[in-house]
């Protein structure tokens, strides 16, 4: 199989470490009763859970001894809503669906917007905590990932210098060196 060429463009813009994750997608599926889009499984098994430019972590299912495996203890407990700012949709597992699948210690928060069946067809939305604003993406996670780190889409998280000119990839296996 291909990878997807939104990741295949990543790597290029954005060197993956040594080594990703391998996820068990069945066992995945089994779990949640989700699958993932194809951008997130290949992003995942060639970058692995961690952070770009020491800001924006992804996270994973669970893998190894990652810290960043926390994706499916989201889907239990789906980010806050405060009474100022609600979300415009509902937490996972409302009716228009959200999974986060990456945050930063500003507090912002990216998801998936599961607005159909088709994984691969799921959409990106950011909350930005500071300026208390949503911003939608219509494309998937590697996608506006590539988007973000080459200029082409203004990035919605909250620190200025996100991301640097040259951004760079850590995974948890570089963190814990």
């Amino acid at each position: 199989m291909n990878m997807q060429w939104a990741v295949e463009r990543l790597r290029e813009v954005m060197h993956p470490p040594a080594r990703g994750d391998m996820a068990d997608w069945d066992a995945v599926y089994e779990q949640c009763g989700l699958r993932f889009p194809q951008d997130y499984r290949d992003f995942v098994s060639v970058y692995g859970g961690g952070t770009i430019d020491d800001y924006l972590g992804i996270s994973t299912p669970p893998t190894g001894e990652s810290f960043y495996g926390d994706l499916l203890e989201d889907l239990e407990s789906p980010a806050e809503e405060d009474e100022n700012h609600p979300y415009p949709y509902p937490p996972y597992p409302g009716t228009e669906k959200l999974i986060r699948w990456a945050s930063d210690p500003d507090g912002d928060d990216a998801f998936w917007v599961l607005g159909s069946d088709d994984p691969d067809q799921w959409s990106v939305a950011v909350k930005n905590h500071q300026g208390r604003s949503w911003s939608s993406f219509d494309g998937g996670m590697a996608e506006f990932l590539l988007a973000i780190v080459t200029g082409r889409y203004s990035s919605p998280f909250a620190a200025a210098d996100f991301p640097s000119p040259r951004p760079l990839y850590r995974n948890w296996r570089d963190e814990d060196e």
